[in-house]
């Protein structure tokens, strides 16, 4: 072959046909040995897909330590209260006492200084008990084509994010229930139409990367509400006299979503509008211990999650999805139920009950048939339905639980997850409100397990202290001799 090339180009025989030539030994050297190569092909694609993978990860590591910091928390939280306090405020004006919405705050505290978080609490004065008929009705939903649906074009930006975030998500392509709107100064009815999940993390999701983006465009900066000389030798971003508005105009993602909003009678809480976002459950458990108090399950959350990874949170808590994968009218209406969406994060996170979520041809009643959910419901045992907390990073309402588990055996098979860093956490009810399980001591600069509490699991515990069943059971046992 080496002759036949040199002898090619000593006669001056053009470039392109040596290639041309060149391309056709080749590929009669493949056909005669097509499985080597074929072998040799698939090696080369398993090493790029595990660089590819180590590359995505480091990445998405990296972004979640900056978001875990004790600096761009505090950071975070005083841009969400600059844009939507005066909303809030908004909210209040015009709706009556007991439909007021609140900042959540310390679990230990009520003051007006406590740590605030990035999420609002709209509590429910009606504690409903499943089945939850009140809240949503299944003829309302909002049933879509979505088998071979083409959704809108990505943005480089969210290009960008969803490959980072690809790994740890599951079920990308699994049917999700999306907000459409919600009546937060009523009866907490609400109506949802149907998308996938993946729209979800594109929409909603990459609005806390947004975020990010601009937390490292401007990295140490203050945010100062004008310019004062004193302020001259720090790095700063001068809000002006609308600082909500400065802010939205650096943000044009959430920007974009609020002026699809503002004309809406209760704004960007109450509808869904300008983004998909996926409606979500959470509770908390209140599990009765052989000493006859209550305890309440928490997780520290591990890296194979897609949002607040390294974060402290109440389980169970998840997106109100589908079961099965299918994409069909029989899989979006049969899976819209909340008692089901319930129980299923109730046996995944707290009983380590493989995940429900993207099973081919498994009906959404198998919840059912499981020996600790008929134990649960043969024993009336109580879910109580307490009100909605808000994440101000994404926008998603999640809907707010409480479980009430007064036979002490149900502690006895509970198991963690994959969601859960290491094991899951029996916290006495008396623990959440001493200052210093959550500080440790600990100085206000410091990165504390108050400051890495989940904003909405914070809100959570806000509405259940709010709520009847804190007074009929906690401080019921609590002043037990």
């Amino acid at each position: 072959m080496s002759s036949i090339l040199e002898w090619l180009v000593g006669n001056n025989v053009p470039v392109i046909f040596i290639l041309f030539l060149t391309v056709i030994v080749f590929l009669i050297a493949l056909y005669k040995d097509a499985n080597t190569v074929r072998e040799m092909l698939l090696k080369c694609k398993a090493l790029s897909k595990k660089i590819w993978y180590f590359s995505v990860n480091r990445k998405r590591k990296k972004y979640n330590a900056v978001l875990g910091s004790a600096e761009y928390i505090k950071w975070q939280n005083l841009i969400m209260k600059t844009i939507y306090s005066p909303l809030a405020d908004r909210f209040n004006q015009n709706a009556d006492p007991e439909h007021q919405c609140f900042f959540a705050h310390s679990p230990y505290s009520n003051e007006k200084d406590a740590h605030k978080y990035e999420a609002l609490c709209f509590r429910s004065i009606n504690e409903y008990r499943y089945p939850f008929e009140e809240l949503c009705n299944k003829r309302e939903l909002d049933v879509r084509n979505l088998e071979g649906k083409s959704h809108k074009k990505s943005s480089r930006s969210q290009r960008a994010y969803y490959r980072m975030m690809k790994p740890v998500v599951s079920f990308p392509n699994s049917v999700g229930y999306m907000l459409k709107e919600i009546d937060l100064k009523g009866n907490f009815h609400f109506q949802a139409y149907c998308d996938v999940y993946s729209e979800n993390i594109k929409a909603s999701h990459i609005l806390e990367y947004e975020l990010f983006k601009l937390y490292k465009k401007y990295p140490r900066y203050v945010l100062c509400p004008e310019r004062q000389q004193s302020e001259a030798k720090h790095r700063c971003l001068y809000l002006g006299a609308d600082a909500a508005a400065f802010l939205l105009d650096l943000l044009p993602m959430r920007k974009k979503i609020h002026q699809k909003t503002a004309d809406l009678p209760d704004g960007i809480f109450a509808s869904g509008a300008g983004r998909k976002s996926l409606l979500s459950v959470q509770a908390i458990v209140l599990c009765k211990n052989h000493n006859g108090r209550y305890d309440v399950l928490r997780i520290r959350r591990s890296e194979h999650v897609d949002t607040k990874s390294g974060f402290i949170q109440f389980i169970p808590s998840g997106g109100f999805s589908a079961l099965n994968s299918g994409l069909d009218f029989d899989t979006q209406y049969f899976n819209f139920s909340l008692l089901k969406a319930i129980l299923r994060e109730f046996l995944e996170e707290c009983y380590g009950v493989e995940d429900f979520s993207g099973r081919k041809d498994e009906s959404p009643e198998k919840v059912y048939v499981h020996p600790i959910i008929q134990k649960l419901l043969s024993q009336n045992e109580e879910i109580r339905f307490v009100g909605t907390a808000m994440g101000l990073i994404t926008l998603r309402q999640e809907l707010c639980f409480v479980i009430i588990l007064d036979d002490p055996s149900f502690s006895e098979e509970i198991k963690q997850n994959e969601e859960a860093k290491n094991i899951i956490q029996f916290v006495p009810t008396e623990c959440l409100s001493d200052e210093n399980f959550w500080t440790h001591g600990l100085g206000k600069d410091e990165l504390t397990d108050e400051m890495l509490l989940n904003c909405t699991s914070a809100a959570l515990w806000n509405l259940v202290q709010n709520s009847n069943v804190y007074h009929e059971k906690i401080m019921a046992e609590k002043d037990k001799p």
